[in-house]
């Protein structure tokens, strides 16, 4: 959830940036600074959100997906025979 929020929220501002800096639209009026800074925002936001390691609370699996680790082996109950001489 926390990743595709973050590609949602980045690709608004990269697009808010493209449509801030192309002088043909009139969809944004700022200043040309401000535009070139939310178009690098959004990309560094993007590149973050497509690198992460799924590590911690930014995994993108599921509980459900995630396949369940094996038990490791317990010894017998019964200790093993030892040979009488």
């Amino acid at each position: 959830m926390c990743k595709t929020t973050l590609i949602i929220i980045s690709l608004l501002v990269l697009l808010m940036g493209v449509a801030g800096v192309i002088p043909g639209w009139e969809l944004a009026t700022e200043p040309t600074w401000h535009a070139i800074a939310k178009i690098i925002v959004g990309a560094i936001g993007l590149i973050v959100a497509f690198s992460d390691k799924e590590k911690g609370a930014m995994s993108t699996t599921s509980p459900e997906e995630k396949t369940p680790e094996t038990p490791p082996e317990t010894p017998s109950e019964t200790p093993p025979e030892t040979p009488q001489t």
